[in-house]
């Protein structure tokens, strides 16, 4: 399954969005996505491969944050 969602925003917009997902993910690493009737909430692990890559073709340029991991080969959960 895959869910993507493009939309034109201001610079300012795009920045909130990330400093939302930042701190989402520097606290319990529990990310939650929502528009319309969707509604997931992702346990992102404490260790997950970031990939960050920029794309020019012409005047069109592309910068993406990736964030991966594999549910099978996650460590054992942390005891509190």
């Amino acid at each position: 399954m895959e869910i993507t969602e493009k939309e034109q925003v201001t610079r300012a917009e795009a920045a909130a969005r990330l400093r939302a997902l930042a701190t989402a993910l520097s606290k319990e690493g529990e990310v939650e996505y929502e528009r319309g009737d969707l509604r997931f909430s992702i346990d992102v692990p404490d260790k997950v491969d970031c990939k960050i890559e920029i794309e020019m073709d012409g005047d069109d340029w592309e910068l993406e944050v990736e964030l991966k991991w594999n549910t099978k080969k996650r460590a054992p959960a942390k005891k509190k």
